[in-house]
């Protein structure tokens, strides 16, 4: 007859057992975006990324990891020697070459889907949960997000009016790079319940100093980066 100790020792190494085996099937995970990284830490499978691209600044723990480039340049001989079982990829990644030599080589390549506004943030945070085989904890993530969104929504909705923003990438070597149209930027600037100061081009382009002056923010918002940088 089983004493209780034997069962209770039974049941932790059957539990050791479970956990042990979940690692296993867990992959090693290379991540390119930022958003991705950071949904991939938050729903707790950080510790399964062996790198990311420069754009993953957060957490710390993402920050500290190998680089492999900046997501639209990057290289097949990079990624490859990291040996990942599975790359998670924002939809910009590439150039598209050099996706597919990653593909042939045999890795398996997923990509989250394409947008910046907070519909778009639980679309890849369900995308992760999914392909991570944790959808429990996706779906308490995407909760807290939608929560927090209407909150900070709510508040926002108070304020009396949408100042002007613009909304520089980088400064100091030639013309800085402004944030137009159909843009991450732009759509935190939106979202932040600012108007871009920028209405005459999409995407990311130069702007001379007297074009920056003449559309006359009332707020310049820089990366942390360029700021350091000065």
């Amino acid at each position: 007859m089983l004493t209780r100790r034997a069962i209770l020792l039974g049941g932790l190494c059957a539990g050791i057992a479970v956990q042990s085996a979940m690692a296993r099937d867990m992959p090693r995970l290379l991540v390119l975006g930022g958003d991705l990284a950071e949904i991939v830490f938050a729903i707790g499978a950080g510790d399964r990324v062996v790198a990311t691209d420069d754009t993953a600044l957060w957490p710390p723990e993402a920050a500290a990891l190998p680089k492999v480039g900046y997501p639209r340049r990057l290289s097949a001989e990079g990624m490859l020697s990291l040996a990942p079982d599975l790359i998670l990829s924002s939809a910009d990644a590439g150039p598209p070459a050099v996706m597919d030599q990653v593909r042939a080589a045999g890795l398996r390549v997923v990509t989250a889907p394409e947008g910046w506004g907070v519909e778009a943030v639980l679309a890849k945070i369900a995308f992760v949960g999914e392909v991570l085989g944790l959808e429990t904890r996706a779906a308490a993530l995407a909760q807290e997000v939608s929560s927090g969104m209407a909150s900070l929504e709510r508040n926002l909705a108070e304020l009396p009016d949408r100042p002007s923003v613009l909304f520089l990438m980088s400064v100091g070597k030639g013309p800085p790079i402004a944030a137009g149209r159909d843009t991450a930027a732009d759509e935190m600037i939106s979202l932040a319940h600012g108007r871009n100061a920028v209405e005459g081009f999409a995407g990311y382009k130069p702007l001379s100093a007297e074009a920056a002056v003449a559309l006359a923010p009332e707020v310049v918002v820089l990366p942390d980066y360029v700021t350091e940088a000065a």
